[in-house]
C-alpha cells in the first residue's frame, strides 16, 4: 500500500472533505496514511492565535474532526499529510465574520468553539468550522451553550492516552 498512488489510497478524511489526499510541505517526512488517533501534534499556540481554550479541543485529532463537522471521533480512521496540515494547524480562518446570518462589516473578535459550531450545524444547518471567526453582535444572538443539554453531552473520552477535562464533552471515540 505504501506504493500507490494517492488516487488508490484515498484517506477516511476524503469523503467529508471537498479536497483530495496528498502530501504535505508541512509534513515532509509523511508519505503514509496514519489514523486520527495519532494525530498528537501541540496545538496549543494555533488555538490561543484563535482565541480558543485548549480545555475544548484536547488533541489534533479532536480539532480535526470538529472542524469538518464531525463530534463523534472514530479513532481508526485515517488521514493523509494534505488534509492534516489543511484541516489542523495550518489552516487559517477568514477575516469576516463566518456566523452564516451575519450582516454589517463588523469584524469577528473571537474563535468559533466546538459547542457553538455544532449549535451553529443544528440550528442553520451550516457548517462554521472551529476556529473560525464571530463578531461579537453575532456572538450575543447564541443562547447560553453551558446550559444546553445534547444528547451526548456527558460522554468522557480518553484520546491518545488523555482525557479531556471541558464541562460539556460531546464526543466519544468509537473504535
Amino acid at each position: 500500500m505504501a506504493d500507490a498512488p494517492w488516487t488508490e489510497r484515498n484517506c477516511s478524511i476524503s469523503i467529508f472533505s471537498n479536497s483530495r489526499c496528498g502530501f504535505s510541505n508541512y509534513f515532509p517526512s509523511e508519505h503514509n496514511l496514519i489514523t486520527i488517533s495519532s494525530c498528537n501534534i501541540n496545538i496549543n499556540s494555533h488555538l490561543q492565535s484563535l482565541q480558543l481554550s485548549k480545555t475544548c479541543i484536547p488533541s489534533e485529532g479532536h480539532l480535526i474532526f470538529f472542524r469538518l463537522g464531525i463530534f463523534t471521533l472514530f479513532c481508526d480512521y485515517t488521514i493523509c499529510p494534505h488534509h492534516r496540515a489543511t484541516l489542523g494547524i495550518r489552516w487559517r480562518r477568514s477575516v469576516a465574520c463566518s456566523h452564516p446570518n451575519h450582516k454589517g462589516k463588523t469584524k469577528p473578535d473571537r474563535g468559533v468553539t466546538p459547542i457553538v459550531s455544532r449549535h451553529l450545524l443544528i440550528s442553520t444547518g451550516q457548517l462554521v468550522p472551529v476556529g473560525s471567526g464571530i463578531c461579537r453582535t453575532c456572538r450575543g444572538g447564541i443562547p447560553n451553550l453551558d446550559s444546553m443539554s445534547f444528547e451526548d453531552n456527558d460522554v468522557h473520552v480518553s484520546f491518545s492516552g488523555r482525557s479531556p477535562k471541558t464541562r460539556n464533552n460531546f464526543y466519544i471515540c468509537i473504535r
